[in-house]
Order: structure tokens, then sequence, then C-alpha cells
């Protein structure tokens, strides 16, 4: 495909006038796209040339962008996504802040897929390179799976922040933002969160950290497990499941309470639904959500195969591919890094 051919579909999808099946063919394309720079010369072109007339209150639109680009531009390896130089102001009308988040989830989505494939392409080096995971900017929460099998819900606009696969006698991170983690047990290896001003230290638990660059207070929320939270005078407390310490970074007070874990971490008991979508564009949405390449193969016409479910948000992705595989009696694996779903029958 050629150069604008590409920009065409990915400023369809920026105004939302995309039907299903070129957005289908945009996301195949991203995923198997073999000229990286193409992909990215297109979104640079199709960033730099948007420009509405009327400012969006309350928000610059040059520290929108730079945060957009912050989210993609430290991928690792040796061709990192390239800063574009902002080369005007930019203003965006206000009834085109969805177009702008789109456009955001795009950016993200092409980072990401781009970076699975590298890291695909090259499994003998990816281990050995500085990692680093990014949540969404503002529009959707991310399911990460770490490199020891700890699973984390990354909370929309935050970051988490990772050297390498753990081979050290730490597994460090760095979170900016809110996560709820579930950490794989390694009882010789501590599980240690860096966030602003505080250090949480586990062994394997669940828990959730909110650290807004933002807000003056971080909390630390336990739901299954122990965990303790430090700062660099000493140990704040050692908290066990609905059990909760906040820490004021503006006097350095800290408090330990009791709370309802679950009641308190409503954001990441919440659903997503599908309502009845096509297969296809089920799983557009999953590619978006996990970060990884995924395809159809098969022979069947699958326009009428529709998904209709809701999921937790911290569902694994094992976990939602059999709940819609179930439904047409499909089946799929994971072939070095991109899932595959075969034998799909679908109903009239």
């Amino acid at each position: 495909m050629s150069k604008q051919e590409l920009t065409n579909l990915l400023q369809q999808y920026l105004f939302q006038d995309i039907s299903p099946e070129k957005k289908q063919e945009l996301a195949t394309l991203i995923a198997n796209a073999t000229d990286e720079e193409q992909l990215r010369a297109s979104l640079e072109e199709i960033w730099n040339n948007y420009q509405p007339l009327e400012a969006l209150p309350g928000r610059d639109s040059e520290a929108y962008y730079n945060g957009i680009l912050k989210t993609i531009k430290q991928q690792p390896g040796d061709n990192p996504v390239k800063t574009i130089p902002p080369v005007h102001r930019v203003h965006f009308l206000k009834r085109s802040w969805v177009r702008i988040a789109a456009a955001a989830v795009l950016i993200i989505t092409a980072g990401a897929i781009l970076l699975n494939r590298q890291q695909a392409d090259n499994p003998k080096t990816a281990g050995n390179l500085p990692g680093t995971t990014t949540g969404s900017m503002a529009v959707n929460n991310r399911y990460l799976t770490l490199p020891d099998g700890s699973k984390v819900l990354l909370h929309g606009n935050s970051k988490l922040e990772y050297a390498g696969p753990f081979t050290g006698n730490t597994r460090e991170v760095t979170l900016t933002g809110e996560a709820y983690f579930d950490v794989a047990h390694d009882a010789g290896k501590p599980f240690i969160i860096h966030s602003g001003k505080l250090k949480t230290t586990v062994l394997g638990t669940a828990f959730n950290i909110k650290a807004w660059p933002t807000e003056k207070e971080i909390t630390v929320t336990v739901t299954r497990g122990k965990v303790k939270v430090e700062n660099e005078s000493g140990v704040l407390g050692i908290i066990t499941p609905d059990q909760q310490i906040s820490f004021n970074t503006g006097n350095n007070e800290s408090k330990q309470e009791t709370v309802n874990a679950e009641s308190a971490l409503s954001w990441k008991n919440q659903e997503y639904t599908m309502d009845n979508v096509t297969i296809d564009e089920a799983i557009t949405e999953l590619q978006i959500r996990y970060g990884i390449i995924m395809e159809i193969a098969t022979t069947e016409n699958t326009a009428n195969c529709r998904v209709t479910a809701s999921f937790k948000q911290d569902e694994s992705l094992d976990y939602v591919l059999n709940v819609i595989c179930k439904l047409y009696k499909a089946s799929w694996k994971n072939e070095n890094g991109k899932i595959v779903i075969s034998n799909i029958h679908c109903t009239e």
C-alpha cells in the first residue's frame, strides 16, 4: 500500500468517517506493517496538517500533543519513535475532542503494535533491551503482563516503566498515575514500585497505587497479601487487605486506615462492553486494548458473527479470547506474539 493510501485511512479514522471494514483494514495494516517509517511519517503528516480554528478551553494543545508523544517516544530498541518537532501552535475545537482522543488511541496503538512486532521479530535481543510500557492517554485502561508474569491494570493517562526482563535481585517499576497490581510471587526477588516520593515493596500480592503528579496525596490500598510502604525517611507502614496508607507529598505526613478496598478501587471493577459488534470489530478493539497483533484465519464469511459481552477491566486476554471463541466453537493460539483465531463457525 502506498503512503497516500495509508494516510487516507488514518485520516478517515481520525475524522470518524471510516467503515468497520476499513477500520479492520487499518488495524491489519498497522499490525502487519513492514515499512514502519512510512507509518510514522503518515501519523506525522496527519497531526501537523490538522488545524481546527478555535482553541479548546483549559488545555494547551502543544502540551496535550507533547503528552501523547511522551507515551510512545521512549520505545526500546535502535529505532525509537522520533519526537515530531512542533511546526506551529495548533488549536483544537471543543467539539473535536473525541477526534483528538481517537488520534491518541491510534498513535499509541501503532506504537504499541510496532513495539510488539519488533520484539516478536527479534526475541533474542528484545529481552535485553530497556522496556517501557505505556498506558493509554485519557482514553482506555490497559491490561499488561510483565516479564515475571505479574498482571497490571493501568489506569488511563498513566504510565508504567521498567528496565529489562527483571534479571537482577529485584523487580522494579516506576508508576506515574494509577494502577492495580497482581504481583507474581517470588520470595527471592522483591517487587518494588516507585511512585513519586514513595517506594512500595511486595513479594506477591494484589494492591492499588494512586500517584497522580497533579495531586498531593499518594495512596496505597491492599486487596490481598502484605505491602510495605516507605519514603526516604523510613517505613510508613505495613498494610494488609482492606488497609490503606495515604501520604501527603506537601507536608510529608501519612496516615494508615481501614477501608473497603473494593469500594475504594471501583475504577478497576468497571466493565467494558461489546454490544452486538462484528467479530472483526471485536478483534480490532482487543488489539487496541491489549496492544497485540491479532488476525482471523478462516475462509468462512464472518459478517454474521456478532459479539455481545461484558468483561471486567482486569480480565486477561486469554479469558476474553476463550469466551469469544466459545461463542463460535473457534480456537486460538499465540504464534510468536501474534494471536491467530481459527475454525470460526458463524450462524445466520
